[in-house]
């Protein structure tokens, strides 16, 4: 009974923050919006990925929001940012009466409430996303609908091109990983071995779960030296019995699902990941990485010129994990080169040290 009301409680006090939220001026000329059709943690998730790097322009950008939710939680992290609620049609067509100084939109992710933004001709459509990996999202017909993308490297290129349909005068940039640069500077030597266990959430559908979930604790069992785990912040969203899945893992470090990742990963010089973007994050240290890939579902993925299997060390069982790391992690790291290879085809460290994102959004002010 408590617990209705403390949530009844919840909501009308979340309610009224919305409700109460001030919209920023429209004598500020604001230059770009970057919308998230998302709701809630994925929301959240997505734009914290991009924030600092929009703010580090000193260019006026606004955050647009479809969800109430994603407000809030974004407000409290944020408080000095410039967001704006449009969770309807009439909404956006009265968003764009009164903000005339936009010259660009940014999308993070393909949802279907960006078709609300298309019909504004006059200004330029641009996919950044969130994050780059070879998963079966990142190459297909929707990407259509915009004027560019902005890619880390050429991988994404060609995970588009070899998806072989009509790209209907789509141009690409490669901007490299700005999110990447911090974790670049911050690199360092490591001594001691320190593994980090990044294992995906379960996903919303069994045929695109590629979880080591799992196997968590079997895994662990393997390891002889100091393991960390952090978990996917979606981690228990589609299989309840994994929401609190941190106390019952045993014999390792859990590193709390909300710290982001870029603040902890300089710590470690082995990882063991399943299929997803972090993946690429881990590219950036030069380190070994040992990735999960399950043998009784078909792997969907985007195709890249270079398969997963050629830089990082994959294995699909237990006996398979034990073999590699072993002979990884007693000195033979016979897929370094593979790697450094994999590093500057899809990181791009050189846009990404340049600031080459921040210098393109500075030569958007010059569209008329």
């Amino acid at each position: 009974m408590l617990k209705r009301l403390f949530k009844k409680l919840k909501k009308i006090e979340q309610k009224e923050i919305v409700n109460n939220y001030k919209e920023p001026s429209i004598f500020k000329d604001f230059e770009f919006a970057v919308f998230s059709g998302e709701v809630g943690e994925n929301a959240f998730s997505h734009i914290n990925i991009w924030y600092k790097e929009f703010e580090k322009s000193n260019m006026n950008f606004l955050i647009l929001l479809s969800n109430e939710e994603a407000l809030l939680m974004l407000k409290a992290s944020y408080p000095l940012a410039n967001f704006i609620l449009l969770d309807n049609k009439s909404k956006i067509d009265d968003f764009f009466t009164r903000y005339t100084t936009l010259k660009a939109i940014f999308y993070i992710s393909n949802t279907g409430n960006i078709a609300n933004f298309l019909y504004q001709t006059h200004l330029k459509h641009i996919f950044i996303g969130h994050g780059d990996s070879d998963k079966s999202s990142s190459a297909h017909k929707f990407f259509r609908v915009y004027d560019e993308i902005w890619v880390a490297g050429d991988a994404h290129i060609d995970r588009i091109k070899n998806a072989r349909f009509n790209l209907n005068g789509l141009e690409f940039k490669k901007v490299g990983q700005p999110a990447m640069l911090e974790i670049l500077e911050k690199k360092a030597i490591i001594k001691d071995k320190k593994l980090l266990y990044l294992p995906t959430w379960e996903g919303l559908y069994f045929e695109q779960d590629y979880s080591s979930l799992a196997h968590i604790q079997d895994i662990i069992s393997c390891i002889d030296f100091k393991i960390s785990i952090k978990l996917h912040p979606f981690t228990g969203k589609k299989i309840k019995e994994y929401k609190d899945l941190e106390e019952k893992i045993q014999n390792a470090n859990v590193i709390d699902r909300k710290i982001k990742l870029s603040d902890v990963i300089n710590d470690y010089n082995y990882f063991i990941c399943d299929i997803s973007s972090v993946i690429t994050s881990v590219l950036a240290l030069d380190c070994p990485i040992f990735l999960y890939m399950p043998k009784d579902k078909v792997i969907k993925i985007a195709k890249s010129n270079m398969h997963y299997c050629e830089y990082c060390y994959v294995f699909s069982n237990l006996e398979e994990f034990k073999i590699v790391f072993r002979r990884v992690v007693n000195g033979d790291d016979y897929l370094k080169t593979n790697r450094q290879r994999a590093i500057e085809y899809i990181l791009n460290i050189k846009d990404t040290l340049n600031n080459t994102f921040i210098k393109e959004l500075h030569n958007l002010k010059d569209i008329k």
